[in-house]
Order: C-alpha cells, then sequence, then structure tokens
C-alpha cells in the first residue's frame, strides 16, 4: 500500500503553511477577507452536493440536530470555548494556600 497521497497532502500543507508565514503582513486584509468568503462558498456548494448525494438525508438532518444540541449543552461558543482553553493558566494555579518559600 502506498502512501504517496499522504506524503503529498502533508508536504502541501507545510508548504502552504511556511508560505503564508512569510506573506502574513504582505497580504491585505480586504483581498484576505475575500478570498475566505471564497473557500467558504466552495464549502458551502461541497456541502450541499454531498448532501443531496446522500441516500438518507434523514441520518444527517439528526447528526446535525444532535450536534448542534450538544454544542449548545456544552456552551462551546460561550465562555469555556476552544480558544479560551488555549490561552495560558493562570500564575496561581496549582498553588495552594501555602507558597513554597
Amino acid at each position: 500500500m502506498s502512501l504517496t497521497g499522504a506524503v503529498v497532502n502533508a508536504l502541501a500543507i507545510a508548504g502552504g503553511g511556511a508560505i503564508g508565514l512569510l506573506f502574513r503582513r504582505g497580504i491585505p486584509e480586504r483581498v484576505s477577507k475575500t478570498v475566505m468568503i471564497g473557500l467558504g462558498l466552495c464549502v458551502l456548494y461541497i456541502g450541499i452536493s454531498g448532501a443531496s448525494a446522500c441516500r438518507s438525508i434523514l441520518i444527517v438532518i439528526v447528526s446535525m440536530t444532535l450536534g448542534a444540541a450538544v454544542g449548545a449543552l456544552l456552551n462551546i461558543d460561550g465562555k469555556n470555548s476552544i480558544p479560551d482553553l488555549m490561552d495560558p493558566p493562570p500564575r496561581h494555579l496549582g498553588r495552594g494556600a501555602r507558597s513554597p518559600a
């Protein structure tokens, strides 16, 4: 079994990331925003075409509903969101009432 596709994909991601780091400040915000909107439209098209090709759309609807409900119950968008988890912990975290001398 050949892993050529996986290797090419990994190299493309690494190369694209490196190019993005080099030109991060050189791309105007207007262009970046427009490209992101275009990519969002592509993702929307892929999703719609995939959903229309699905034999049992009911499974897709139930999955989306359950996913939205679980996300709302876990408050994923709110206070304890994923970006908040990446913040460094407070300095006092882990220390008890007494601090080492």
